[in-house]
């Protein structure tokens, strides 16, 4: 069974502020009663699971467009075994790739997975949403659709219109289910250590989070328990005349879905007529790959120039943006595993750097 992705309501703009979730206000779901079922189950959940966790049972297949090549494309979640961790695999289930710091890389302005052949793109929205919502082990499996042969080695997950969100709503009706018998090993860091680039601003600090003297940043009081784990994200995009953006979360499902769950991703067209023409041309050929041509003012924050031509959200697409970094720093911080106590500090980075950051974060580490 397919399942499309949830269709976008009028913009319910919200004021500027931290967290949503005291409010239970979502952007592109008109459902109250849905919305008030997601925020329920979403703080229901553990915070600091004792035992690893998967689904209860498999997705639906979830299924849209590649942002890339625009090729209609699906997704489904499936449980696996405790101790297996997070793979990829086609629909054939050959080669299963393993979401680790060997398989990873960076490709296209987005994180993607390759092995034996095969090269999945897009993982970085999926990863983060596992990863906040405590899923340890899952089976991803993803398909082509349309015309598109089969035998086409790239595989991309879908850029939906409400981001993430359709990830978490998939997840609730999955279930969540802790894996008795199967500890989940927690990790923390000792003292302070910043990590900058060697060319550009970018900068990523990492230190523990001593939840006794820093109270919750958020609106959620009970949102940094002992397991706190806390991200304060700075960006800035000055060549697109957008001012430097800010927030603070400390990260559980709740104000995941609060507050950054419907950020989309940034797309600058600086030219629009050959975005255009390889738009057309993507309708007949995969040989336009790359280009973008599935990306629209849904499922993308657009702009050309200092023009944006999509419907903002979050009370304007400077606040929406680095609400959208914030889930592609999570996607490269899931690869440190569990983590308890740590505060992250991030100024102006992407997924290179992320990535770059958290391989070398991953050797400091130590036993919670």
């Amino acid at each position: 069974m397919d399942r499309k992705p949830t269709s976008s309501a009028d913009q319910a703009v919200s004021p500027e502020s931290k967290n949503m979730t005291s409010n239970h206000k979502l952007q592109t779901i008109d459902d109250p009663k849905l919305t008030e079922d997601l925020f329920s189950w979403a703080e229901s959940l553990p915070r600091d699971p004792a035992n690893q966790q998967t689904l209860a049972k498999e997705t639906d297949w979830l299924s849209y467009i590649e942002a890339h090549s625009g090729a209609p494309t699906s997704v489904k979640i499936v449980p696996a075994r405790p101790g297996q961790g997070i793979h990829f695999t086609d629909e054939t289930l050959r080669d299963p790739i393993p979401a680790i710091f060997d398989t990873v890389d960076t490709k296209a302005l987005c994180v993607c997975v390759e092995r034996h052949g095969l090269h999945v793109n897009n993982v970085e929205h999926l990863l983060a949403t596992l990863y906040v919502f405590g899923v340890d082990n899952a089976t991803v499996l993803v398909k082509k659709g349309g015309l598109w042969p089969r035998f086409v080695w790239k595989r991309s997950l879908p850029l939906f219109t409400n981001s993430v969100l359709e990830y978490v709503i998939a997840l609730r009706e999955a279930e969540i289910t802790e894996q008795t018998d199967s500890p989940r090993k927690y990790r923390t860091i000792k003292g302070r250590h910043t990590f900058r680039h060697d060319l550009r601003e970018d900068q990523i600090t990492i230190e523990p989070l001593n939840v006794d003297r820093e109270p919750p940043s958020s609106a959620d009081q009970s949102a940094s328990p002992e397991s706190g784990l806390r991200v304060h994200y700075r960006s800035g995009y000055p060549r697109l005349d957008i001012p430097d953006q800010e927030i603070e979360i400390d990260m559980t499902p709740a104000t995941f879905l609060g507050e950054i769950a419907e950020a989309r991703t940034l797309v600058n067209q600086f030219n629009r007529w050959p975005y255009f023409a390889a738009r057309q041309l993507g309708k007949l050929s995969f040989l336009t790959y790359g280009y973008g041509v599935g990306v629209n003012t849904e499922n993308a924050v657009v702009r050309l120039r200092n023009r944006c031509f999509s419907q903002p959200r979050y009370g304007g697409d400077q606040h929406e943006l680095v609400r959208h970094k914030v889930i592609d720093f999570l996607a490269a911080v899931r690869f440190l595993g569990p983590l308890r106590c740590v505060k992250f500090d991030v100024v102006k980075s992407g997924h290179a750097f992320d990535l770059q950051v958290c391989r070398e974060m991953d050797r400091l580490l130590v036993e919670a």
